[in-house]
């Protein structure tokens, strides 16, 4: 009796999981719309992009957003497995497909999800870039900058220093 139960349990878990393909697709462009939303584009200012990511509410956005497709990536390895179940019933016991769809499912869902988190991270990093005045502060070196906004001469690292004393 227990283990009907078991199997009853598990096929509607595998029912549901087929619904998991849509919900991925829906989490994931709603997070990606949310991270990348209202964002400077690359003709702005460096002032107007370094003041888009110094405010809290714009990096909590991109966080949210992150977290948002990331569990759409959840939904999606949750439909993988339901996929990968129905290959096999199609194929057979040791088929090629069922090994090829999971195996191609598993390195897209990690590499999707190193991606949105790496491009996360490296925009909300508060110490990256900072303005200061008439400088824009980028790691640790230093571009000084005239009125008009250009570039008055290259970036450069005093060599024997720590780079924290550039």
């Amino acid at each position: 009796m227990n283990t009907m139960a078991s199997a009853r349990s598990s096929a509607g878990l595998a029912r549901w999981a087929s619904l998991g393909g849509i919900l991925y697709v829906v989490l994931f462009v709603i997070g990606i719309i949310v991270m990348f939303d209202g964002e400077p584009n690359s003709d702005s200012s460096p002032a107007r992009v370094i003041a888009y990511y110094s405010t809290s509410s714009h990096r909590d956005k991109i966080n949210i957003g992150w977290i948002i497709a990331g569990l759409g990536i959840f939904f999606f390895l949750w439909f993988l497995s339901s996929l990968r179940g129905a290959v096999r019933r199609w194929e057979g016991e040791n088929g090629y497909l069922t090994v090829l769809t999971t195996i191609g499912g598993t390195v897209y869902a990690t590499l999707a999800f190193a991606a949105i988190a790496l491009n996360a991270g490296i925009r909300t990093e508060t110490g990256s870039v900072v303005g200061e005045g008439d400088s824009i502060s980028i790691v640790t070196r230093r571009i000084p900058r005239d009125p008009a906004g250009e570039s008055t001469s290259p970036p450069r690292v005093e060599p024997g220093l720590p780079a924290a004393a550039c």
